[in-house]
């Protein structure tokens, strides 16, 4: 969601850029990626019939989906569903899960400095940058 890290580090240059929300889903951490395998725990999704998860959503060229894929989802499985943009148009979208079952962790401060501000960024609902503000890191 961080639009400078999503640009100069990762040299992401999207087609379009919206916010919106994926409904059926909460945001997570676990335990089983990240740079620090069982000590940082990364941003995942789990399926929650109640839950939303908001967020950005990319329109890639296909060469920068293939190179975010290799940066960022050799640890996820592709889950194609529909998301909702922020004027209620439902688009259909693939995003990165870990399906394999790891348990919850938290994240480390820095990472969770980088969500939390591009969250901002972005205009996120109020409440959910409350919820980012209320995650429990591991420093």
């Amino acid at each position: 969601m961080n639009e400078r890290l999503f640009r100069e580090r990762r040299h992401m240059t999207p087609v379009e850029t919206r916010t919106g929300r994926l409904n059926g889903y909460r945001l997570c951490f676990t335990v089983a990626g990240g740079r620090r395998p069982g000590v940082s725990a990364p941003a995942n999704i789990v399926d929650d019939p109640g839950g939303v998860v908001h967020g950005v959503l990319y329109l890639l060229p296909l060469a920068k989906f293939v190179r975010l894929d290799a940066s960022e989802g050799r640890q996820y499985a592709y889950l194609w569903t529909d998301a909702e943009d922020e004027t209620g148009k439902i688009i259909p979208v693939v995003t990165f899960r870990d399906t394999g079952g790891a348990p919850e962790g938290r994240p480390s401060l820095p990472y969770m400095n980088i969500l939390r501000a591009g969250a901002r960024q972005r205009g996120l609902p109020e409440d959910y940058l409350s919820f980012l503000d209320q995650v429990d890191t591991a420093e």
